[in-house]
């Protein structure tokens, strides 16, 4: 009896086939993609160390677990925290338990720029620091400034929501952000957002802001928080 070989299938083209469909669900599917936040961490500054809780010149900021709030040791809302750091940056009534600012006159920085020249400290960080100071005065006048170690603490618990960490985050840019934009419209008659960093003008005038406000925001390690 004759008997017919089966010819064998080339596979070949369906392997290139499903190449080309990997492929194609690889570029066309879209991805999901994390949320975060567009920030610059301030730099480190040895003399700005978080002192234990209590400290005048330390705005203590924890979220717990269950995504409660607290500020100095007392359950707060949200909203509040605009308010908080205002107070932390102006402390317009003198409190006690606030930082202690310090009056930056034009007067105040050419005394300590001719101290530090009479040392001959030209070059020092010191006289640099006091010429920046009086330029700034120049633009903004007479200025607070907080000490050199005071600073916003902020820390969560590991169990924190990531929406209620970005919420906290917002409302203390947002707070920062409303004392750089009045001081702004103040005395250059724009918001602080409009100004351009790549105009030279302009540059000098957000370096006298952000002198006087400078960001001091300072995030510790997630732990386990009481709630």
């Amino acid at each position: 009896m004759y008997h017919r070989a089966i010819p064998s299938i080339n596979a070949g083209s369906m392997a290139d086939i499903a190449f080309l469909l990997l492929v194609f669900f690889l570029v066309t599917t879209t991805l999901d993609q994390d949320l975060g936040i567009k920030t610059v961490l301030p730099p480190i500054n040895p003399e700005a160390n978080p002192s234990p809780r209590g400290d005048q010149n330390v705005l203590e900021i924890l979220i717990n677990g269950a995504d409660e709030l607290m500020i100095e040791g007392e359950r707060k809302n949200f909203a509040d925290i605009k308010s908080e750091v205002r107070n932390f940056y102006t402390n317009p009534d003198e409190r006690s338990d606030l930082p202690r600012l310090k009056l930056i006159t034009p007067a105040l920085c050419k005394e300590n720029l001719g101290k530090t020249s009479n040392a001959h400290l030209n070059s020092s960080k010191s006289w640099n620091a006091w010429k920046t100071r009086l330029e700034s005065t120049e633009l903004i006048g007479p200025f607070k400034e907080l000490p050199k170690n005071a600073v916003i603490s902020l820390q969560n618990d590991r169990s924190t929501s990531y929406a209620t960490y970005i919420l906290v985050q917002n409302e203390l840019n947002a707070g920062l952000n409303a004392l750089r934009n009045e001081c702004s419209e103040k005395h250059f008659g724009m918001p602080y957002g409009e100004l351009d960093e790549n105009n030279p003008e302009d540059r000098l005038k957000i370096r006298a802001i952000r002198m006087a406000f400078p960001r001091r925001i300072s995030e510790a390690e997630p732990v386990a928080l009481e709630p």
